[in-house]
């Protein structure tokens, strides 16, 4: 199989999607969030095998205890509305390409797009990257609390924060020219 896929992460979701084909059942031997992510999307999209687990390593102090993680019942839970988006959220929030939000793990990023699914539905998709933006900004502002639901800017955010609290420089959200950056790296 050729593959122009340098990224060893989306690579080998690419060969599971290929074994998946002649297989009803998958099993992924890594412990990486990043796979996870694409594996929850991709089993959404229907790309995967019915049943896909992931091989987590070992839990707890006792090595004969294997965590298999099954990503099809995940993906089934959280709906293929949230698998969509799930990519974009775990990028914009942090991952092995993108640096994260200072204080704003991912628990919090996790709970905005559940409870935001239909008005951050525009984060499944990555062509236009104006609606991408805004998208993603009112993202972060959901995340920095309920405060935000008024504001259309993180400068307006960056202003609040830093006149209405004591937090240092660098807990305050990111420019819009910032984020602008941190956008298109995701």
């Amino acid at each position: 199989m050729f593959s122009s896929q340098e990224e060893a992460d989306t690579r080998l979701v690419l060969h599971a999607i290929k074994l998946s084909r002649d297989h009803q059942r998958t099993i992924i031997c890594r412990d990486d969030t990043d796979i996870l992510v694409l594996l929850v999307y991709y089993w959404g999209k229907d790309a995967l095998a019915q049943e896909v687990y992931m091989h987590a390593g070992h839990s707890g102090k006792c090595v004969t205890r294997e965590r298999f993680i099954p990503v099809h019942h995940i993906s089934t839970k959280l709906g293929k509305a949230v698998c969509k988006c799930l990519p974009a959220t775990h990028a914009l929030s942090g991952c092995d390409t993108t640096s994260a939000l200072y204080k704003l793990g991912k628990r919090t990023a996790f709970s905005v797009l559940t409870k935001n699914v239909e008005a951050l539905q525009k984060l499944e998709t990555f062509q236009d990257v104006l609606t991408f933006l805004d998208t993603a900004r009112r993202f972060v502002l959901l995340m920095h609390g309920k405060k935000t639901k008024t504001l259309s800017s993180l400068n307006e955010l960056r202003f609040l924060l830093a006149t209405t609290t004591d937090k240092p420089a660098t807990a305050l959200p990111p420019t819009e020219d910032a984020f602008e950056q941190h956008v298109l790296r995701a």
